[in-house]
């Protein structure tokens, strides 16, 4: 799926799709920020929770960008370490 597509209208299997392209990406960097991989689940769990509420509002230009950002911004939060 294209970043410049709106994501109001995106279906299920176009965010899976999203979720198995970037779900080792998003693995790794839980498991940086979080230094274990049980805390790392959470963490992944919450950074794609955030996408697919993110796709509820709209576009989203580059998805994997977006996806960096929102973990690097909220790693804290998102990785139990706040």
């Amino acid at each position: 799926m294209k970043g410049s597509e709106s994501m109001k209208n995106m279906t299920e299997s176009e965010y899976r799709q999203l979720v198995e392209e970037y779900s080792d990406m998003v693995t790794r960097l839980c498991v940086v920020h979080t230094g274990n991989f049980s805390d790392a689940e959470d963490c992944y769990q919450n950074v794609f929770f955030k996408l697919f509420k993110q796709m509820k509002k709209g576009s989203l230009p580059n998805p994997k960008a977006w996806l960096i950002r929102v973990l690097s911004t909220n790693a804290g939060v998102f990785c139990g370490i706040v």
